[in-house]
């Protein structure tokens, strides 16, 4: 049986039968695929990762809108001119 190492070693490969060759084949078919499916797997890994981060991202955006909206609210409520009625019945006027 062949070793991965073995083979990536050997120069010449005319002295092998048909046997080995074959053996050679599979045992280097069966790396190829074993390969795929270890970066496969690293690619989904990598983008179950990026959609979460991007999901992350996309809550904080909504957060800092609300947040951002709210702020407004208070800001405009405070620094408001004052109505007629608030005057006569004596609210102080924050901007003096």
């Amino acid at each position: 049986m062949w070793s991965i190492d073995e083979i990536l070693r050997k120069d010449n490969f005319n002295d092998l039968s048909k046997n080995d060759l074959l053996d050679i084949i599979l045992i280097l078919r069966n790396d190829l695929k074993y390969y795929k499916y270890r970066k496969d797997a690293n690619h989904e890994q990598v983008a179950a990762t990026i959609s979460s981060l991007k999901s992350q991202l996309e809550q904080k955006t909504v957060e800092v809108v609300k947040i951002k909206q709210s702020n407004d609210n208070i800001r405009n409520k405070v620094m408001r001119p004052l109505t007629i009625l608030e005057r006569i019945k004596g609210r102080i006027d924050l901007k003096n």
